[in-house]
């Protein structure tokens, strides 16, 4: 048997401990992190890419074709959405605040921001219609359901 160092031995334990930290930090981050916390009636993201796993061959190519097919009118609504937040932030931030400028980059930011959420609320309502029943209810499971809840309901 070989007689290690105490500098080897103290190298070791330097390392021991810092890969121990990293794991606790892993398990750490998964359980205090769960990004936004977003509610079954929020504007939260949509988890288009699991949700999509729940159905079949058949039903993946339909919602495919639609968010497909919607995809560009989105994609401009929410960039004219951002644009029109940007113009708030913007107006916020000047030196001088000009109230009726703000007032406008309010409003413009609303009227965006219904319209970007009217367009996907169409994506929804063509999705929900070319579904069948069971596949419709497996589609949207995921996004209306409280994703992060660890403990169960008090009833």
């Amino acid at each position: 048997m070989t007689k290690l160092s105490p500098r080897v031995l103290g190298i070791a334990l330097i390392i021991s401990l810092a890969i121990n930290l990293f794991v606790v930090g892993i398990f750490a981050v998964g359980y205090f992190s769960h990004g936004p916390r977003h509610s079954s009636y929020s504007g939260g993201p949509f988890p288009h890419w699991s949700a999509r796993r729940s159905l079949d061959r058949d039903g993946r190519k339909k919602v495919d074709a639609i968010w497909r097919e919607a995809h560009p009118a989105l994609r401009e609504r929410v960039r004219a959405m951002r644009k029109a937040r940007r113009e708030v932030r913007r107006q916020l931030r000047a030196d001088a605040l000009d109230k009726k400028a703000l007032d406008a980059s309010y409003i413009e930011l609303r009227d965006r921001t219904v319209a970007a959420r009217g367009a996907l609320k169409d994506v929804f309502t063509k999705i929900a219609v070319t579904l069948n029943a069971e596949q419709r209810r497996d589609y949207f499971k995921r996004r209306f359901r409280h994703r992060y809840r660890r403990r169960p309901r008090m009833e």
